[in-house]
């Protein structure tokens, strides 16, 4: 229930490092962990009385408190950062894409982090995913430098970038995150189709 990354911690904090303290995860560790696994929640199909549960990494997710299947399109952003340009590396940090799923600063850039010395201005939403007619679209409230890289184009502020399909993204302009490698900001494999 508390998910796949909280599981591995509970795992070295109460078994490996019962008698062996060093072996314990580090508060870093802790709180990274829960970061990513509160981007890892997602609705219950049958809306039950817990409404959310934390993404297994199934291709069949089952809610585990009501057992119900997820029906529907599951898009999964996988996130990956740039330390040179051009080069990306998978940041093991996932996002799970439902109706109303907020972006953050923290998400296009690996530099920034939701912790006690989060600046005011990285506080707020810089998007969010909206499922419209069938079809998932991002919408930009403030990703700088933001391109549709399948047609190459500039999506300013405010302007709708469809995210359905395998291979749909756009990238921000700046060090950071990417959600693709060769792109930083990209749903690679972003939606899996459940029935």
């Amino acid at each position: 229930m508390a998910g796949p990354l909280l599981k591995e911690l509970f795992d070295k904090a109460f078994i490996e490092g019962l008698h062996a303290p060093e072996k314990r995860p580090s508060a870093a560790d802790w709180e990274s962990a829960l970061v990513r696994t509160l981007d890892m929640i997602q609705p219950c199909s049958a809306k039950c009385e817990m409404g959310w549960y934390v993404f297994d990494n199934t291709r069949l997710p089952v809610c585990p408190h009501c057992g119900t299947p997820y029906r529907g399109k599951l898009p999964v952003l996988n996130l990956y950062s740039s330390r040179t340009e051009g080069h990306y590396h998978p940041d093991n940090h996932r996002l799970m894409v439902w109706d109303g799923q907020s972006l953050f600063p923290w998400h296009a850039n690996r530099n920034i982090f939701p912790n006690e010395h989060l600046e005011d201005r990285h506080k707020r939403r810089v998007g969010y995913f909206q499922f419209h007619n069938g079809d998932w679209h991002l919408v930009n409230e403030g990703l700088n430098g933001m391109k549709d890289v399948t047609r190459r184009l500039r999506r300013p502020h405010w302007r709708q970038r469809q995210v359905g399909g395998w291979r749909a993204g756009a990238i921000v302009e700046r060090p950071g995150r990417s959600s693709d490698p060769g792109a930083n900001w990209r749903a690679r494999n972003a939606r899996r189709d459940i029935s």
